[in-house]
């Protein structure tokens, strides 16, 4: 277990240098990104990295600590169009180019309806839509 987390915030810290994020929303607060060069398509099932960049520093999960971007695994159901979280990680710096603050998997959450906005938009380019 320990190993996997290791081997996976490995990933997180390799894969930002790496990324080509591509701008697909903005807003007030934030901005999100995708990259396109990590969706991993099998069956009806799609993954992929997006990351969030915040405008304004919001409270990350524990108290006190600030959090400038989050990147995120989320998984997406192209058929039944639903999408679940898998990873993600908190990063003290924008782009995730900092440190990560902390992170956590979710390998067993649940899917739930792609809902309009952000995750639509990830949804329709992680399945090709």
């Amino acid at each position: 277990m320990k190993k996997l987390l290791l081997i996976l915030i490995l990933v997180v810290v390799n894969s930002s240098a790496a990324a080509e994020w591509t701008l697909v929303q903005t807003g007030k607060e934030s901005n999100e990104y995708v990259d396109p060069a990590t969706i991993r398509v099998s069956g009806n099932l799609a993954k992929m990295w997006t990351l969030t960049n915040i405008s304004k520093n919001i409270k990350s999960i524990r108290a006190g600590e600030k959090a400038f971007a989050v990147k995120s695994v989320h998984e997406y159901d192209c058929k039944k169009h639903q999408s679940r979280l898998l990873f993600v990680a908190w990063y003290n710096d924008y782009m995730g180019i900092g440190g990560i603050d902390h992170s956590s998997k979710s390998p067993n959450s649940e899917w739930k309806a792609v809902a309009p906005g952000i995750r639509e938009i990830c949804w329709k380019i992680a399945c090709g839509k």
